[in-house]
């Protein structure tokens, strides 16, 4: 990754700010060597795992230039795709996506989900900055990543809100390239985990569909209430417990999944009101005392 953001960013004024989200190998020790090596090099290594989304958001309070460019380190994204991004950014952009045309190793059924995320995000969420291919990469500018980093939210979605801002925008198209070393940590917990961050931080559709729910419950049980007094006033014969049996784990199933919801809501309620840092700094290197972040 170093050996290549040298070459692509030759004759342009560079940072890059690393952030270990608490790896378990030897990362921090390779940014501390690449530091000593070069001054543009710097690194922080968080306490504990804080997630991908809020270790960016540790990245971005780091970082000094005027603009600043989002990506993972596995060279899945091509760093050389970023003097493009820079020259769209001068050109007036404020956010300059890249967008997958195509996903190297990547099985049909991730492909399918993914792309289903990217329209959820954007025709039920209401995202409508989202890219429709969506985007592991991206850059924007010094004003954007100061709006980002005044949301102190833990349970959020980085890309989602930087969609949500809805700031000029363009998109470059590039081919995702195949994994070098090692296996991919995004598990599908932190999926299921992402979709219901950008659901529930930007969107009140989940509690508009509970009132939904109960409202078609109620308008079915009044039918069905007219049906038995008609039974029992014209001698028709009852039908028995199998109809009733069925509406009550019909019902019960609804409510349940009712209060998970609500229970995801007051989850992040309690997550901010108890206002615990957002992460833990470690280590730092190559950062001045006055450039340390505050969580």
């Amino acid at each position: 990754m170093y050996d290549r953001l040298v070459v692509a960013l030759k004759g342009i004024d560079w940072e890059w700010v690393v952030v270990d989200d608490n790896s378990t190998d030897e990362t921090f020790d390779v940014i501390t060597a690449l530091s000593k090596k070069n001054k543009r090099v710097k690194g922080v290594r968080l306490a504990r795992n804080a997630g991908s989304h809020l270790a960016i958001f540790c990245g971005l309070e780091l970082a000094t230039g005027e603009c600043m460019a989002v990506m993972a380190s596995d060279l899945e994204d091509p760093p050389e795709l970023l003097p493009e991004m820079i020259k769209n950014w001068k050109e007036g952009s404020k956010i300059v996506w890249a967008t997958r045309k195509k996903s190297a190793q990547k099985s049909t059924t991730y492909r399918f989900f993914a792309q289903a995320y990217h329209i959820f995000t954007r025709k039920f969420v209401g995202l409508r900055g989202m890219p429709k291919g969506g985007a592991d990469f991206f850059l924007i500018d010094k004003t954007v990543a100061e709006h980002v980093c005044r949301f102190k939210e833990k349970n959020l979605s980085l890309f989602a809100l930087v969609a949500w801002l809805g700031m000029e925008s363009t998109t470059v198209v590039y081919e995702k390239q195949a994994r070098i070393h090692g296996h991919s940590s995004w598990t599908f917990g932190k999926r299921v985990k992402l979709v219901l961050d950008t659901l529930i931080s930007f969107s009140h559709l989940p509690l508009r569909l509970m009132s939904l729910i109960g409202v078609c419950a109620v308008t079915i049980g009044f039918g069905l209430g007219l049906k038995i007094l008609y039974n029992a006033y014209f001698g028709t014969p009852p039908e028995g417990w199998s109809s009733l049996a069925i509406i009550i784990l019909f019902l019960g199933g609804a409510q349940i999944i009712m209060l998970g919801i609500l229970g995801e809501y007051l989850w992040r309620t309690l997550d901010e009101a108890r206002d615990r840092p957002r992460f833990l700094v470690d280590k730092v290197v190559g950062i001045k005392p006055e450039e340390k972040t505050k969580p």
